[in-house]
């Protein structure tokens, strides 16, 4: 047989790796709120840089992230809220996001504050807040009928008579002076026109 009379022993060194620590959520984020008309570019450059992650061992760091526009597509010209979702990027050593969390954040397009019209009978002055050489015995609603908003918003149009109190149905014919009063898409900005006949 095999005797060790020397007492030889053996030794072994067992290293135990750090546990795995992984991301396992995100703050949340607070909506972003931009104008309308604001492109791509400035709603990408206003949602924040960092967010803040959870990790599996507890600990609650902050990591750069990396935004793309989800669906519906952004359109800045269009009132609505649009979804964006976020890589994370530069995470600490050590730290990795096996299930690829991601961050999300809404960017808020507002409402048209726009009071600007185009239409089919007349001239506009935008500036002036004119129409003028408006077909003679035209309705309030033909009139309303043929306008629309320059930046293609939804706008609402009201007619009044020269006082600017009474209302000129849309089946009445239209006098020089009257008025009409364009509300923009955000309910509260408005703009008197005045209307001369030809």
């Amino acid at each position: 047989g095999v005797t060790n009379p020397s007492s030889v022993t053996a030794a072994v060194n067992v290293n135990v790796a750090a546990p795995l620590v992984t991301v396992t959520g995100v703050s949340s984020i607070a909506d972003v709120p931009v104008a309308n008309g604001t492109s791509l570019s400035v709603a990408e450059a206003a949602l924040p840089t960092t967010v803040g992650v959870t990790l599996s061992n507890g600990t609650s760091p902050t990591v750069d992230v990396t935004w793309a526009a989800g669906s519906p597509a952004y359109d800045g010209s269009t009132a609505g809220s649009y979804p964006f979702v976020g890589t994370l990027t530069n995470l600490p050593v050590g730290v990795t996001n096996p299930s690829s969390v991601t961050a999300a954040v809404n960017v808020n397009v507002a409402a048209s504050s726009d009071t600007a019209i185009a239409s089919t009978l007349g001239s506009v002055d935008n500036t002036a807040l004119t129409i003028t050489a408006v077909p003679s015995g035209t309705t309030a609603g033909a009139l309303k009928a043929g306008l629309s908003a320059t930046d293609s918003s939804v706008q609402t149009y009201t007619v009044y008579e020269s006082d600017g109190t009474t209302v000129v149905s849309d089946g009445s014919a239209l006098t020089s002076d009257d008025l009409l009063v364009v509300t923009a898409a955000d309910g509260s900005t408005t703009a008197s026109y005045t209307i001369t006949m030809a």
